[in-house]
């Protein structure tokens, strides 16, 4: 997966889950490399193992189901597109999600 799926994953956790200092908790939880923990690039390819990690570790530390999480993370991606210029992209692809 593309890096700014996990930074949308991260921008949710921030805004709604208590901020960085929970966001470097479920990084060090999902027990990644040294490496892996720096920023991310949104334009970097991750493996999905990756994402699958933060996605499990976000659930532990913030209590919140992973479906719920997964949901939520719908709704931002979304938004952090729009407010990062990659709505235009999204429009390219069709007029509703569906298409």
């Amino acid at each position: 997966m593309y890096g700014f799926v996990n930074r949308a994953l991260e921008n949710l956790i921030v805004r709604k889950y208590g901020g960085l200092s929970v966001w470097i908790q479920i990084r060090e939880l999902a027990a990644l490399e040294p490496r892996e923990r720096e920023d991310l690039h949104e334009r970097q390819v991750y493996d999905d193992s990756y994402t699958y990690r933060l996605l499990n570790s976000a659930s532990k530390v913030c209590g919140v189901p992973q479906i719920e999480l997964m949901e939520g993370f719908g709704e931002q991606f979304f938004i952090w597109c729009r407010e990062f210029g990659y709505d235009r992209t999204l429009q390219a692809l069709g007029a509703t999600v569906r298409e």
